[in-house]
């Protein structure tokens, strides 16, 4: 899981700026991930490194970003009906 890897493409429009400001400081923050929104036992959490890959200025698409985010290091755990994944 040491190269773990995810790609935003839609974010809540207040957590913009901090994802620019994570990307632009090389900064990790700590992660939770839900596939699911409505199935709160399952997800992912982990420390990670946000970095801005794209900018689309299409007609029509203002600030359409989107983020990498890696792995900070080692300690990704996957949370499978409320229980760490060994």
């Amino acid at each position: 899981m040491q190269d773990f890897e995810a790609t935003l493409q839609r974010w809540y429009e207040t957590a913009t700026t901090a994802l620019e400001s994570l990307s632009l400081s090389k900064t990790s923050e700590y992660f939770l991930i839900y596939p699911d929104v409505a199935d709160t036992v399952n997800y992912y959490r982990g420390q990670a490194y946000f970095g801005l890959d794209e900018l689309n200025l299409d007609l029509g698409n203002t600030a359409d970003l989107q983020f990498t985010m890696v792995i900070a290091n080692a300690d990704i755990v996957i949370i499978r009906n409320g229980s760490a994944l060994s």
